[in-house]
């Protein structure tokens, strides 16, 4: 921490977290802390003063930006490999808090509407937007580049609605709520506010703001209730921003969401040739020859794994295997044992 350098300055709860989180200590630990005068929290600017400019918008999003640029997990670029196959969405039945998600192929209405990529599902959608997915699908790295292309858009003067990339994983009801981690949020690409500027600017935005919920299934059991409390509380506060929320699709309809004008979207598996266009691809890119893409998916096909690579995170994981290995194993448990040997390496 340097407080000559506002970029680095964080504020109380923020250092709270961090505590808790990594340095295991008490919250009544980081209170004699900020006692002793070890760090001296940025001053707060008055209500009134609580007014974010276009300029500061656009450095805010500029940071979110940077922030994803070589952004990785695991053995391959998520964000890069969503260029070669964009992430698609069909819509889900939602029939109520118990009922089951109904893929579009149950119901005759749903069989008319095809699959459509994430940021056209955006753009139609007034309400809130669900996605729902199972693990592995890339539910996060769908978010995170849609927030990218919004932020590009907003540095270029060609789009409005910045993106308040939020995870939701980090929630706790009673340190921190959905309001603090949006602090955090802001805090972390700039934005020097504390807490009740930011209550203030959301009622007073200059721009219109999209919420990018992530990881509501990530919630502790014990929080979501809260959660549920206040991302409704958010939306029905803040009527003119949006919010996009994702979370597997087996937890969903434990939250219970009510949400007025929602529309509820599952992530679509890769299709087989969306495998093969993928491997192609992304062995051209890294390789700068299709071959291997090629040989590859020969060899899924094979041995009946194409299945298993329709996953986006199981596709990454083969592909990590492929560099190391001539042959893949022949069934998903050898799979399995091998991707965690890799991993664990």
């Amino acid at each position: 921490y340097d407080q000559r350098s506002p970029a680095l300055s964080c504020s109380k709860d923020e250092l709270t977290a961090l505590a808790e989180d990594v340095l295991r200590l008490t919250q009544a630990d980081v209170e004699r802390f900020l006692g002793a005068g070890a760090l001296a929290p940025p001053a707060p600017l008055e209500q009134s003063e609580t007014v974010v400019s276009g300029e500061q918008w656009k450095a805010y999003c500029r940071a979110l930006v940077d922030e994803h640029k070589d952004w990785t997990e695991l053995l391959v670029l998520p964000l890069k490999a969503l260029s070669f196959v964009p992430t698609k969405l069909t819509p889900a039945e939602d029939t109520g808090p118990l009922s089951v998600v109904s893929t579009f192929h149950e119901t005759t209405s749903m069989l008319q509407r095809s699959p459509i990529t994430l940021e056209a599902c955006v753009r139609s959608t007034k309400g809130p937007l669900i996605i729902v997915g199972d693990a592995g699908q890339g539910k996060t790295a769908a978010l995170e580049l849609l927030a990218i292309t919004y932020s590009r858009r907003v540095v270029e003067g060609v789009g409005e609605e910045v993106p308040i990339l939020v995870k939701l994983g980090r929630y706790d009801q009673q340190k921190r709520d959905l309001l603090s981690l949006i602090t955090m949020s802001l805090r972390a690409r700039g934005m020097q506010l504390e807490r009740h500027q930011v209550e203030h600017l959301l009622g007073n935005a200059s721009a219109p703001l999209l919420f990018m919920l992530d990881g509501l299934d990530e919630v502790r059991t014990s929080g979501r209730l809260g959660i549920k409390q206040d991302i409704e509380s958010l939306l029905l506060s803040y009527p003119s921003h949006r919010a996009i929320i994702t979370c597997r699709t087996a937890d969903y309809d434990d939250f219970g969401l009510q949400l007025e004008g929602k529309e509820r979207w599952e992530l679509c598996r890769l299709e087989e040739q969306d495998v093969l266009r993928f491997l192609i691809d992304y062995y051209w890119t890294v390789e700068g020859t299709s071959h291997k893409g090629r040989r590859l998916f020969e060899q899924l096909r094979e041995q009946c794994l194409l299945n298993f690579a329709q996953i986006p995170l199981h596709l990454g994981l083969i592909i990590g295997l492929a560099q190391q290995r001539e042959t893949l194993p022949k069934n998903k448990g050898q799979l399995y044992q091998q991707f965690i040997e890799m991993v664990l390496r």
